[in-house]
């Protein structure tokens, strides 16, 4: 163990030493001298192995309209289970008929038929 100032001296006459200050409200005060370059290069492969040991999450889409059957929703129900049985997370999406949901800025209107 050294003193502060024995640290930032020996760091400061090796130039390729830096000196490392502990956070302030660590009791006893502590200075590392460390080679800079090596320390971020460590600390960059890190966390590179995190990022790499992380999982990544997938979203998996389900859509299903008004007049989707009993026997096409139970298998699409199925179809997410096992999504999230993988680990998965599912987005239902329910699609609504022209009257109800018109495009919007494109134009056109509703077809005839669902205008009543």
């Amino acid at each position: 163990m050294l003193r502060v100032q024995q640290a930032l001296r020996i760091a400061n006459d090796q130039k390729s030493l830096t000196s490392w200050r502990s956070p302030p409200n660590v009791n006893p005060p502590v200075c590392r001298v460390v080679d800079y370059q090596k320390f971020i290069f460590q600390l960059k492969k890190k966390q590179k192995e995190q990022k790499a040991k992380s999982v990544k999450v997938v979203v998996k889409e389900i859509r299903s309209g008004p007049q989707t059957d009993d026997h096409d929703y139970n298998f699409k129900l199925k179809h997410a289970k096992g999504f999230l049985s993988e680990g998965s997370k599912v987005k239902a999406l329910r699609l609504l008929p022209w009257s109800i949901h018109p495009l919007q800025g494109s134009g056109r209107s509703a077809p005839p038929a669902l205008r009543k």
